[in-house]
């Protein structure tokens, strides 16, 4: 009966003085809320057979890859755009080391922001590549419409096989936008 009694009051003590700290609200003067958008980018797989000109059986060395990126289009959000982190992971299950050139380009393919160019060491099956662009120092950017990626073999001379269905290229990219 006690014990009813006490543990109602010891409880109260404990709620009522726990919390007896000045609390500073001007801290929120200090925070600033900026929104972040994270999305996919483009993703590919390319096979040894995406090497070969369907109609001629000839080998390519440069395969091309776009995308639609409409940030242009987005009026008030390409105005408000401070920062773009670009993201990228690659898979390259191939002998071969390959050079990517990734390019933001405007309603007439000019390229608004070239990334640097990313080498891919042959049988790389862990590759990550990162780049921050910022658009204050890149205003072009804000005018992009698709994104491209150009793939291309380092070296001309070795030919791949076709028919193999085993070797494989991934690329997966994303961004994140900073407003």
């Amino acid at each position: 009966m006690i014990i009813k009694k006490i543990l109602p009051f010891i409880a109260s003590f404990f709620i009522l003085f726990s919390c007896t700290g000045n609390l500073d609200f001007s801290q929120i003067e200090d925070y600033r809320a900026t929104p972040e958008y994270t999305g996919s980018l483009i993703s590919f797989t390319l096979l040894p057979f995406n090497f070969f000109n369907q109609t001629t059986g000839n080998q390519k060395f440069k395969l091309i890859e776009k995308s639609s990126f409409g940030l242009s289009e987005r009026g008030l959000l390409a105005d408000a755009l401070v920062k773009i982190d670009f993201n990228a992971e690659i898979i390259n299950e191939f002998n071969n080391d390959f050079t990517i050139q990734l390019n933001f380009l405007d309603a007439n393919n000019i390229p608004t922001y070239s990334f640097q160019d990313i080498i891919v060491s042959a049988s790389d099956t862990n590759f990550d590549f990162f780049e921050t662009v910022e658009v204050n120092n890149n205003p072009k950017i804000k005018n992009t419409v698709r994104f491209e990626a150009i793939v291309t073999i380092n070296n001309p001379l070795t030919v791949l096989d076709p028919s193999d269905l085993s070797t494989e290229f991934k690329f997966k990219s994303s961004l994140k936008l900073y407003f």
